[in-house]
C-alpha cells in the first residue's frame, strides 16, 4: 500500500513538469492574492511511526503577498493515517489516526515572475511557520494484556513546519510541489509527533 501511494504522488508529479515544459513560454503576472488545493502523502517519522502509517492528505489555502518576494500562506487540511497494526505477547493493537491541521506560514520565493517569462521554468522557494494540530484516535485491543478493549479520544497540540518547493505557471492557476517537515509539541507522558507531508497542488 505504501508503494503504491507514493508511485501515483510520484506519477502525479512527473506529469505536471511534463505539462509545465510544454508551456512554460506562456506570459503570466503575479497576482497579490491567491487560494489554492493540494493533495499528497502524509509519512510519519520517528516515534510517530509505531503508532501511524502512511497516509494521504488533502487540503485548501490562501495566500497574500506582503511585498517582493515575501508571502503569507494560511492552510486547513486533513490527513487520514489509516490503520497499524502492532503485535505483541498476548495482545494485537489497531491504532487509527487522523489529523486536521491549520498552519500559518511565511514563504519566501528565489525568484521572480520575470524569469519565468524568460524561460526561467520554476519559482523555488522555502517557508515555515506554526500552527494547531487536532488528533482523532480510533484504537481497539485484543488479547489478554490489553489494559482495555477499545481507545477513543481527541487532542489538539501546537507545533511548527519548515518546507521548500516550486511554482510553475500555466495559463489562469499554478501547479506546485513541495515538501513539509512537521513538528508537533508532546503533552504529558506522551512523544513528539513528526512527520513528512509530500503535496502537489494547483494555485488559482
Amino acid at each position: 500500500m505504501k508503494r503504491n501511494l507514493l508511485s501515483s504522488v510520484a506519477g502525479v508529479v512527473a506529469a505536471s513538469f511534463v505539462a509545465v515544459s510544454a508551456v512554460s513560454g506562456q506570459s503570466m503576472s503575479p497576482r497579490p492574492f491567491a487560494i489554492g488545493v493540494y493533495a499528497g502523502a502524509s509519512m510519519p517519522t520517528g516515534d510517530f511511526k509505531g503508532a501511524a502509517d502512511v497516509g494521504y492528505h488533502g487540503g485548501v489555502f490562501g495566500s497574500a503577498t506582503l511585498s517582493g518576494n515575501v508571502s503569507v500562506r494560511l492552510d486547513g487540511a486533513y490527513s487520514d493515517f489509516g490503520k497499524k497494526t502492532v503485535s505483541g505477547t498476548n495482545a494485537v493493537a489497531v491504532y487509527g489516526t487522523k489529523l486536521f491541521h491549520t498552519t500559518l506560514d511565511a514563504q519566501y520565493d528565489l525568484g521572480s515572475p520575470t524569469e519565468i517569462e524568460a524561460g526561467g521554468g520554476s519559482i523555488p522557494y522555502i517557508s515555515a511557520g506554526a500552527g494547531f494540530y487536532h488528533f482523532s484516535y480510533d484504537d481497539t485491543c485484543t488479547g489478554t494484556q490489553c489494559a482495555a478493549p477499545s481507545f477513543n479520544e481527541s487532542e489538539t497540540r501546537f507545533g511548527l513546519n519548515v518546507g521548500a518547493g516550486a511554482t510553475f505557471f500555466l495559463s489562469g492557476f499554478t501547479p506546485f510541489v513541495d515538501v513539509h517537515y512537521h513538528t508537533i509539541s508532546p503533552k504529558a507522558n506522551e512523544s513528539r509527533a513528526n512527520m513528512i507531508l509530500g503535496s502537489f497542488g494547483l494555485k488559482f
